[in-house]
């Protein structure tokens, strides 16, 4: 009975250090900071439709790792919508503040993600043209694909819905994007 506890007891202390050996083998090193670039176009829908083309899109996103398939983050972005019908609506320019969770999975060398953000959006006052500020939402998804281990290439899909309240029409538009991933590894040491 002793010299099987102690040949199980040794096993155990052999193998103990090559499984936990494994185990960081198979995980990735730890990468805290991402800087995320983007551009794209925006598709207005319901009644922001009515008075304004689509347009473009452009920002940045920062984000935290808070394990290594969720991030939290910033965004910080412009979006423009050319007046469809010039005289009875302006060229709008939205500016995007939010702060947001991105969930990721795993398939294969891909990433795909799913997005939700909350924030401040800033647009023009039709009657004024003062800048006014009104919360929204941006739900999204999209795919990461590494290229190499410090940048990775993405592109997604999101919704926005900006309340603006009163008077004012809702504004509602979609867009697609291609983005620019940067990791920061020094972060990791």
């Amino acid at each position: 009975m002793n010299a099987r506890l102690v040949i199980g007891s040794l096993l155990l202390i052999l193998l103990a250090p090559a499984s936990a050996r494994a185990q960081e083998d198979a995980e990735p090193p730890p990468r805290y900071l991402y800087v995320n670039l983007f551009l794209g176009a925006g598709w207005p829908i319901g009644n922001m439709n009515v008075y304004h083309d689509p347009g473009f899109v452009a920002g940045g996103r920062g984000e935290y790792a808070i394990s290594p398939l969720v991030r939290v983050g910033g965004q910080l972005s412009f979006h423009s919508f050319d007046a469809e019908r010039p005289g009875i609506a302006d060229n709008e320019g939205v500016i995007l503040m939010q702060a947001y969770a991105k969930a990721l999975g795993q398939w294969g060398p891909y990433y795909p993600f799913a997005l939700l953000g909350l924030g401040a959006y800033v647009s023009k006052e039709q009657e004024t043209s003062a800048r006014r500020w009104d919360g929204g939402l941006q739900v999204g998804t999209g795919l990461e694909y590494p290229v190499t281990e410090n940048f990775s290439v993405n592109t997604g899909f999101s919704f926005h819905m900006v309340l603006r309240g009163g008077e004012e029409s809702d504004y509602f538009w979609l867009e697609g994007y291609l983005g620019f991933l940067f990791t920061d590894l020094s972060a990791g040491d």
